[in-house]
C-alpha cells in the first residue's frame, strides 16, 4: 500500500508518525503552519502530493483540513487538482471532513471515534 501525507501545524500532541508506524502505515509529515497559516502550498506537500504511490491525506483538525483547502483551491495549484482522483481523506470527525469534502476525492473516510485510536482504526480497514 502506498504512504499516507499528514500535513500538519507545529504545535503537535501525538507523534502520529511513529503511532501509525505501528501499524505499517508509511507517513510522511510536513509541516503545512504554524500559529498561523503559511500563504502558499510549500514545494514539500506539491511534490509529495504528485507522488502517485501517495494514497490519501491525514486531516487531525479543522483547522489543519481549512488551511489545506485554502491552499489547496489557489488558481496556482490546479495542477494538483487531479492528484484528488487517487487520493482518500482520513478525517479525525464529520466537522474536519465538512472542510474539505468538496474536494474530487477517491474516497473519504472518517475515524469511528474522533481521536488517535479512531484514526488508526480507520487506516488499517484502508489497508
Amino acid at each position: 500500500d502506498g504512504p499516507f501525507l499528514y500535513p500538519r501545524g507545529d504545535a503537535v500532541a501525538v507523534d502520529v508518525h511513529t503511532v501509525l508506524g505501528l501499524v505499517g502505515a508509511q507517513v510522511t509529515e510536513v509541516r503545512m503552519y504554524e500559529s498561523r497559516p503559511v500563504q502558499i502550498l510549500s514545494k514539500d506537500i506539491q511534490n509529495i502530493m504528485q507522488n502517485t504511490d501517495l494514497k490519501g491525506i491525514l486531516f487531525f483538525s479543522r483547522q489543519n483540513a481549512r488551511v489545506f483547502h485554502s491552499l489547496i483551491m489557489l488558481p496556482e495549484n490546479a495542477f494538483l487538482w487531479g492528484c484528488f482522483s487517487r487520493l482518500v481523506a482520513l478525517c479525525i470527525s464529520g466537522p474536519v471532513l465538512e472542510c474539505i469534502q468538496d474536494l474530487p476525492w477517491k474516497d473519504k473516510v472518517i475515524a469511528p471515534v474522533p481521536d488517535l485510536k479512531g484514526m488508526v482504526t480507520a487506516l488499517s480497514t484502508m489497508k
